[in-house]
């Protein structure tokens, strides 16, 4: 007869193994912040293309953009069409999706002749506009089903991607890697 004390540690360890293998079969969470800021410093690719040094997603630059689902748009919809589009990825309670705001407001303005960014939340209007952040100067809209976030496998935010008009991604990484001179360099090589 095992003892009690014996019995109760070999209880315990069939919990602990059961319970790593349940957590081991189940999805991960969709997203795992990191409310720190990235370096801006970028590398680039073989094609020459400025890249983020960290990526928190799969890879999906060079490849068709992921299908375009929202829910709900804070606001009119803006027009895609022969446009590129930064999709950016965040959330109100994200340190570094706050940070980008104004650089994204930034290219919004100068670069709406060619450019349209759509910043996506998984989180209600009512909590957006409840909040005080930078005043957003670009369309955005909610995925509270996170589809496009499990598509591109986003582990942390903010995230973005570039997407031309051809529906290919460029860029994706940080938006806070771009900047004037890079999101230019991608507008001008993959413009049509």
């Amino acid at each position: 007869m095992i003892p009690r004390f014996s019995f109760i540690v070999l209880l315990l360890i069939a919990f602990a193994v059961t319970a790593k293998a349940e957590l081991t079969n189940s999805h991960p969470p969709a997203v795992v912040i990191t409310n720190s800021v990235p370096s801006t410093n970028s590398t680039t690719s073989a094609d020459g293309d400025p890249v983020a040094p960290e990526l928190y997603a799969r890879s999906v630059r060079g490849q068709p953009a992921p299908k375009f689902e929202i829910d709900q748009w804070f606001g009119p919809a803006p027009s895609l069409q022969g446009k590129f589009v930064l999709v950016d990825f965040w959330a109100t309670w994200c340190v570094g999706c706050r940070q980008s705001i104004p650089e994204l407001n930034d290219f919004q303005k100068k670069f709406k002749d060619r450019l349209v960014i759509v910043g996506i939340t998984d989180e209600t209007a009512e909590q957006v506009h409840k909040t005080t952040l930078p005043h957003i100067q670009y369309s955005i809209a909610s995925d509270p089903d996170e589809r496009m976030m499990r598509a591109l496998e986003i582990q942390a935010l903010p995230h973005s991607i570039l997407i031309d008009p051809s529906g290919v991604v460029r860029y994706e990484g940080s938006p806070l890697y771009l900047d004037d001179k890079k999101l230019l360099y991608f507008l001008d090589k993959y413009s049509k």
